[in-house]
């Protein structure tokens, strides 16, 4: 594999007093978009929102996490229309009596057993503002959304120092992604998930366009630390990230690989020490708190069963026991085609909130088609440049690989778990994509249609997100 900034020449580069006002106006607009669409969404009225917050409220009141068994942390029951706790392992009366009141019912766990991180912050954003509030905690998962907007500018801007529409285009299309606007209006988990991946797209992207210095060294283990203390569901980036540092270590520059240079491998395990440093608190946490188990996962898989056998008959159906399916509780493989599929699909990227708003669909397939053109020009320019790193290079391993991979990741979690058809589980693929999409638009030969296409595709994205806040509030 040949370097091949090497045989291109140096690219113009912004002024940069420019590039820090574009990346300001990035950040602000993406910022102001979520508490816009905080304000249009009523209290507890999105995804778990009370459970998101109640874990946020102890953080910021207390300054430390809850315990399992503490009051409101242990597995339990909510109702199934309005989301409310109605009981717990440890309020054995209120349970009893629904068997004189029948209630719709759902199986409930506290979110104590996923990373604690992104709790463990806002609950200090919270604390150090003056006291926990639902408008504070929202507040921080636009923070989150808008930082994620931030660093994907920034790796476009790596990328690309040559495209000055591009990476605006870039920040903005993944700030104002749909589910992406949802995420920063709540108080949730996936925020910060999504965050985390961009954060690992941008650092790849700032080690791959320079040496491996120690400063790119600490971002690339802090941006695996966070990712493996956000939520599971963006944990199959790390097999992305083998391929994409196998690919870089064996990278040539000035005829050596990179491998042999000098410090890379005391560099690599800097990078490995970061990572350890920022992740592995909460492993250790859950080890000493949990009979040594450092997820947690057999502990509350435990005391789900306990907490499940000891309802009384016909409270809780049986395809309600969350994350303990027997095979003969599964779904069926054709399960996963039909309404999943386009479930899944949709709100990954057409939907909004409880997948229940979606755009018109002459938008969505007009915008489907630029984002086809994006794929094919960004296609052709890599075979032109250098077909052999489409294999490992950002952002092409983090794009449609990183897509498959977290579909893949969404079916076994319906199989085995819990049958959800969720778009957002697919968001941390949404940086690589998107970088991709641009960099082809953006590196069309007529520019005059290249600007075109990437101002249109900001375009839609802003008219979706009207669109689609009318209709929530209508």
């Amino acid at each position: 594999m040949q370097d091949d900034s090497q045989n291109e020449p140096e690219p113009r580069r912004w002024p940069a007093r420019r590039s820090v006002t574009s990346a300001a106006g990035v950040f602000l607009v993406v910022f102001a978009g979520g508490l816009w669409w905080a304000r249009g969404i009523p209290a507890n009225g999105a995804p778990d929102e009370p459970e998101h917050y109640a874990l946020v409220e102890f953080v910021a009141e207390h300054g430390r996490l809850p315990l399992y068994g503490e009051p409101g942390f242990s597995v339990g029951l909510m109702h199934g229309q309005t989301h409310k706790r109605i009981g717990d392992a440890r309020d054995r009366a209120r349970i009893g009596s629904l068997r004189l009141h029948p209630q719709p019912v759902e199986l409930r766990i506290p979110y104590l057993f996923v990373p604690q991180l992104p709790y463990v912050l806002n609950g200090w954003f919270n604390r150090v503002l003056g006291g926990p509030t639902l408008g504070k905690a929202r507040a921080f998962s636009a923070l989150c959304v808008a930082l994620l907007a931030l660093l994907v500018f920034l790796a476009a801007r790596s990328l690309w120092p040559d495209r000055m529409l591009a990476a605006g285009v870039a920040g903005l299309c993944v700030g104002l992604w749909p589910q992406i606007s949802f995420l920063a209006a709540y108080v949730n988990d996936d925020a910060f998930a999504t965050l985390s991946a961009g954060a690992l797209v941008a650092a790849c992207a700032w080690c791959q366009r320079g040496s491996f210095d120690r400063k790119r060294a600490v971002a690339l283990g802090a941006a695996v630390g966070l990712l493996c203390s956000s939520k599971p569901t963006v944990l199959g980036l790390l097999l992305l990230l083998g391929v994409w540092f196998i690919g870089f270590s064996l990278h040539r520059i000035d005829g050596q690989r990179r491998l042999r240079g000098p410090g890379f491998r005391s560099r690599t395990l800097l990078a490995v020490s970061v990572a350890l440093a920022l992740a592995g608190p909460w492993l250790i946490r859950n080890a000493l708190l949990y009979d040594g188990d450092p997820t947690g996962h057999r502990f509350v898989r435990r005391e789900l069963r306990e907490f499940v056998g000891s309802l009384p008959a016909g409270v809780l159906g049986p395809k309600q026991t969350l994350f303990m399916k027997s095979p003969e509780l599964r779904p069926d493989p054709r399960s996963f085609t039909g309404v999943w599929l386009q479930l899944s699909l949709s709100s990954f990227w057409a939907r909004f909130g409880w997948m229940n708003v979606a755009a018109p669909r002459r938008a969505v397939v007009a915008a489907l088609t630029v984002l086809a053109i994006g794929v094919v020009a960004s296609f052709l320019l890599q075979c032109k440049r250098d077909i052999n790193a489409l294999w490992w290079s950002v952002p092409w391993v983090f794009a449609l690989p990183a897509f498959l991979l977290l579909m893949l990741g969404s079916v076994a979690n319906s199989y085995y778990a819990d049958f959800q058809p969720q778009g957002r589980y697919l968001l941390g693929c949404v940086p690589g994509a998107l970088l991709q999409i641009v960099g082809g638009l953006a590196g069309l030969g007529h520019r005059w249609v290249s600007r075109a296409l990437l101002l249109g595709l900001v375009g839609f994205f802003v008219a979706e997100n009207l669109f689609l806040r009318l209709r929530v509030l209508h």
